[in-house]
Formats: structure tokens, sequence, C-alpha cells
């Protein structure tokens, strides 16, 4: 497999979701929750937005020290697909990604070929342990628990308050010992997620996801800058999305059709 669609492959990887009506709160109202509703907040964000298209995206990859640079689109059906195309400074598509529940597809427009592949299975080879929930909640800025459908662990959490933040904190126990640990920061104003930072002990893995820059739309927070770090001992990867316009609830078209004469393409992992 080239260099090129491996870096595609594995940018996928780094985009690694009741829908309760949000709104305004204040932060003085928001001192008067409990922490469990205030949890409860946090992790439903921007759950009643049933479409989300980002324009003039800028993507910045590098992936063991190998790099790609690309602008694009990226288009979020909740709960369903996110699809991704991929439009270099030349201006024509070279690359359109889908991102379902349990796989890809990627269609590579200047090799005219197609290929599927397992989102589980690729995680598994990062020793990335997220789904596609994850992916849409890192898209559209919601904080998200890491590892939560792990078998054999459970979960202790706590939430610290102060002036102008809030801070989540989840330690994933496995057999008596911390094998995930997880800190959420998040502001006040807006419940928007400024940090989440995940170490996975176990599988020796760091991802730090910060949001730099956030769009309102239709009064909801939405990220405009987005930087998701990943370091193991295997493999070092950096992500930085750049996003232009933002639009939701329209109509997005994610018609996966192969066009004829696109041959499959065997990759291996």
């Amino acid at each position: 497999m080239s260099k090129r669609l491996l870096i595609i492959l594995s940018f996928i990887l780094l985009l690694v979701a009741c829908k309760p009506k949000e709104s305004i709160i204040l932060t003085g109202a928001i001192d008067r929750l409990s922490d469990g509703e205030v949890e409860k907040l946090i992790l439903n964000r921007n759950r009643d937005i049933s479409t989300i298209k980002l324009g003039k995206v800028n993507f910045y990859v590098n992936i063991n020290g190998e790099e790609l640079k690309s602008g694009g689109t990226i288009g979020i059906i909740s709960d369903s697909v996110v699809v991704i195309s991929l439009i270099p400074a030349m201006g024509y598509e070279i690359s359109r990604i889908f991102c379902y529940k349990d796989k890809i597809l990627v269609l590579d427009r200047l090799e005219k070929t197609f290929f599927y592949t397992s989102l589980q299975k690729n995680m598994n080879k990062y020793k990335i342990n997220s789904d596609f929930s994850d992916i849409e909640s890192l898209l559209n800025g919601r904080a998200f628990i890491y590892g939560i459908h792990l078998d054999g662990t459970r979960v202790e959490k706590s939430v610290e308050r102060n002036a102008d933040h809030i801070e989540l904190s989840y330690k994933m126990l496995e057999k008596g010992f911390e094998r995930i640990n997880q800190e959420v920061i998040i502001n006040k104003n807006g419940l928007i997620t400024e940090t989440n930072n995940i170490t996975d002990k176990k599988e020796n893995i760091n991802i730090n996801i910060i949001y730099t820059k956030y769009n309102s739309v239709d009064g909801f927070n939405l990220p405009k800058e987005i930087t998701l770090v990943l370091n193991s001992s295997d493999h070092k990867l950096k992500l930085k999305i750049e996003i232009g316009t933002v639009v939701i609830n329209d109509k997005i078209n994610a018609q996966n059709t192969i066009p004829p004469k696109y041959e499959e393409a065997l990759i291996d992992y």
C-alpha cells in the first residue's frame, strides 16, 4: 500500500455520540446543580443536532514523521456516518472517506480505486479503545468517557469546580488496578470542552485533545480548531483541524456509490 494511502487510513483513526435540547445555562445556575446533573449536561452537549456540515476545513496530519496537508470538508450525520472529503490546493477531491459505526469506505480519486476496512480492527491495531460515537463527539466538541465499553472494568469519577471551569476526572479500574486516567476541562461559559486528556496505562498510550476556538451556530457552540496528539510506544500521531464554516441540521449527501471502472484495492494492516 502506498504511503499516501497509509496516511489517509491512519488519518481516519485520529478522528478517533434521549437527546435533550441544548440551551444557554448561566454559570450561577450551573453552580446550583449537583455533580451528576452537571456531568449529564456536559456529556449530552450538541446531541440535538442531526447533521453538521464543516466547510473550508484545513487538515494537518503528521504520522510517525509522514505529513499530509489538505483542505476539505466534513459531513456528520448523527449516530450514522462521518463523510470526509480531502481537497488539496489544486481544488479537486483526491479522496472521500465514509466512516460508519462498523466499517470504513475510502474512494481514491487519483488511483481510481476503493477499499473497505473495519473501523474496530484499525482501532485495535493502534490500541485505541474508542468507537464511532467517540469520533462524532471529538468533531462536535462533546466530552466523552474513553474506554467506557471495556469489559471487566469499572469507573470512578469526580467533578471539581472553580470560578471559571469544571474538571471531570475518570479512573477506569481493571482488577483493582488503575488502567485509564482521564481529565476533561470544561469552560463554564457555554459548557464548552477545552481539553480532554487520556492516559491508558495498560496500552501505554496518551491522547490529548485540545479545542482552542469555537463557532457559535444557532445557539450551539461547535469547534473551530481541534488538535489531537496521540503518543504510544509504537506511534506518534498529530492531527490539527481548522474549520472555516459550520452549518447544522441541513441535508448532507452521504451517498457512497462507487464510480464505474474503480477497482478494489487490497490493503494490509
